[in-house]
């Protein structure tokens, strides 16, 4: 690992004091191969050439027209360019802190337009190979040009021993308005007045000429009108909740509609920050501001292991709301983005891990009369390069609470956060942070076994690609190896062929290895191999309690019968001895109904086929 002694170094010197561990900069045009900064930040960390970074597309002009005072006001036309992101590799740091340059032309467009914000962020390296965290890591917050991203990267076996955290650190939350009353004020969509709470920031800068009002720009959450309206959750994966009604409003609501969702947008190489959420309106100096979002979290490891006592965490959740007076409370922040790009997870049962990206509560209102409290955020994205891991670790996106509208018993309460909780926990997603841009990965059965193809359109110090296969019980294995090309801006295709694929279902991945042996990981692509037909039968078929396996001969030897699902999981196993040709079955711990692949292995072959379980 390059400047392994310095990096180690500085980490220890800094984190014994301080939290933060990565440099930001804000990008204000690339030509080429440079990079032009302001903003530059590097307490924690330096830019050196070498090493690499993450050049991320925060916001983009992505409501278009939708600039007016009316009821489109902030809908989204387009996404624009807003969550891309891609690493690279700094070449030279000579001209900081104005400008640096990677070796490579960036793989994607990005754009610096009137919305426009683009920072890079050090992807910092950690181990030789393997790291333990030594204290609490967190993002630097957001402040409109930089922050709210923690990324790091272990070549071997990362062991979290403190809290990771981007909590709060993602877009913020509107301001609360100034004292002012007239009536229920419907149609104030947008603003320049004060008189109306901010709505919360997204992923468009704020460039419309309004700072208030009840709708979303994006996914930032409306501020609360009069009078007295809550503010609006923040959005991403899904939408914030809408603020409570206001004072004596309930038939002619004000408070602030919630984020629009981002789901739809989000991809392998496109992620968000939490929306803030909106500012209650007030006339009593007791309303409240909405709450920032979660902010990024980005980490890469061969392994992921915990040690500590209790638990640990890595979290991006968006801030819960202060609670108001006899005023608008404002809205919750949307939970983050986190992408977990590691290989294998060994959570260990004294040290469970908690990964979150959970949406902030609206904050109550704390007075007897109805006001309105603020909306709940959304919940944001946890993303897993395989299945979600479920030993040791619970991984969780809830919608924030919606705020109570009083303090009185029964009270009513502003929008919750919307959707299901933890429907932006996604597993098999494909979201890898490699320094190779990977255009597809897919596999085909054909008489020579399964073909797995591959293409690039970008490489940066690519030494290789494991190609990782699992036949059911999660574990992958090396079967081949196809080297890299290094350093190419070309379109570049790969392939190879699995001979001896398993009957059943077999999941593939790529392991891309980069040349100081840092890995990642693509997508999973499952392929399933049909069984050799009229080599045995089973009866009866439908399965209810118990079967008999019938083979075309009679064997001598014990046989072993495995019941898997069709994600290739062994969810039953036995062992028996055959009564000539028969093998009689007794099921003591009967499967879920559903179609299963079974395989009957004998002294001398291994057969498959297909049953229905009742």
């Amino acid at each position: 690992m390059k400047n392994f002694t310095l990096v180690l170094f500085l980490f220890v010197a800094t984190l014994s004091g301080q939290a933060q561990i990565n440099a930001y900069a804000s990008v204000t045009g690339i030509s080429g191969k440079t990079l032009s900064l302001t903003s530059v930040n590097q307490t924690y960390h330096s830019f050196k050439s070498g090493d690499q970074i993450i050049i991320m597309q925060m916001q983009d002009n992505v409501a278009g027209s939708n600039t007016n005072n009316n009821s489109s006001y902030g809908s989204l036309t387009t996404i624009a360019n807003a969550g891309i992101y891609e690493v690279a590799t700094i070449a030279s740091v000579a001209g900081l802190p104005n400008s640096l340059t990677i070796t490579a032309n960036p793989a994607h467009t990005f754009n610096f337009g009137s919305g426009a914000s683009v920072q890079i962020i050090s992807f910092r390296s950690y181990g030789s190979p393997n790291y333990t965290t030594t204290a609490a890591i967190t993002a630097l917050p957001w402040n409109g040009k930089i922050g709210g991203v923690v990324a790091m990267q272990v070549s071997g076996t990362l062991t979290v021993a403190y809290p990771i955290t981007a909590d709060g650190a993602g877009f913020r939350g509107g301001a609360v308005s100034g004292n002012y009353e007239v009536n229920c004020e419907t149609a104030v969509y947008a603003s320049n007045s004060t008189n109306y709470a901010a709505r919360g920031e997204g992923v468009q800068a704020n460039n419309t000429g309004y700072l208030y009002g009840r709708n979303p720009l994006a996914n930032g959450g409306g501020g609360g009108s009069d009078d007295n309206g809550g503010g609006a959750g923040g959005s991403n994966y899904t939408s914030g909740g809408q603020g409570g009604a206001g004072w004596t409003c309930t038939l002619t609501p004000v408070g602030g509609y919630g984020g629009n969702a981002l789901s739809a947008f989000i991809t392998a190489n496109r992620i968000f920050m939490g929306g803030g959420g909106g500012g209650g309106q007030q006339n009593n100096s007791v309303g409240t501001a909405g709450s920032n979002g979660g902010g990024i979290i980005l980490i890469k490891a061969n392994t992921l292991t915990t040690s500590c006592s209790g638990s640990v965490s890595i979290t991006a959740n968006g801030a819960d709301a202060d609670n108001s007076g006899n005023d608008g409370a404002g809205g919750g922040g949307a939970g983050g983005s986190i992408i977990m790009n590691v290989g294998t997870f060994n959570a260990k049962t004294s040290c469970p891990l908690r990964v979150q990206g959970n949406g902030g509560d609206g904050g109550n209102v704390g007075d007897a009369n109805s006001h309105g409290g603020g909306g709940g955020g959304g919940q944001g994205v946890v993303a897993y390069p395989g299945a979600t891991p479920t030993t040791n670790i619970t991984t969780t996106t809830t919608n924030g609470a919606g705020g109570l509208n009083s303090s009185s018993s029964g009270a009513s309460s502003a929008n919750a956060g919307s959707g299901v909780n933890s429907t932006g926990v996604i597993a098999n997603s494909g979201f890898v942070f490699l320094p190779v841009k990977l255009l597809d990965f897919t596999g085909r059965l054909g008489k020579d076994g399964v073909s797995l193809t591959w293409e690039t359109a970008m490489e940066k110090n690519n030494d290789h690609f494991d190609i990782e296969r699992s036949n059911g019980n999660g574990d992958y294995t090396v079967i081949g190896e196809v080297r890299g090309a290094g350093n190419s801006d070309n379109l570049l295709s790969y392939s190879f062929t699995d001979a001896n694929p398993a009957p059943g279902v077999n999941a593939y991945r790529l392991k891309q290895v980069d040349i100081d042996g840092t890995p990642a990981w693509s997508s999973v692509v499952s392929i399933e191999v049909e069984p050799a037909a009229g080599s045995f039968t089973v009866y009866p078929n439908p399965i209810v309690e118990s079967f008999t396996v019938r083979l075309s001969a009679e064997t001598a030897g014990p046989c072993t019968i495995t019941l898997y699902d069709l994600s290739g999981k062994a969810v039953y196993t036995t062992t028996a001895q055959p009564a000539g040709n028969l093998i009689p079955v007794t099921l003591n711990r009967k499967p879920v109904a559903g179609i299963y692949v079974i395989a009957v292995r004998t002294p001398v072959q291994q057969l498959t086929g297909k049953v229905l379980v009742k």
